[in-house]
């Protein structure tokens, strides 16, 4: 995974969604026990669902 730019704090890292995601612009996430679901809408927007 490549980060992108500078954060101003040292232990925070930045990710493209367009990596994250990958060519079907979707993926799960996995917090606590529950399913996160995060997508590149067709406007280009990010929307995180539970």
């Amino acid at each position: 995974m490549a980060l992108i730019g500078q954060e101003t704090a040292p232990d925070r890292r930045r990710v493209s969604s367009a990596e994250l995601c990958g060519s079907q612009n979707r993926l799960v996430i996995a917090h606590q026990g529950e399913a996160y679901r995060l997508r590149n809408t067709c406007n280009g927007k990010l929307m995180l669902t539970k």
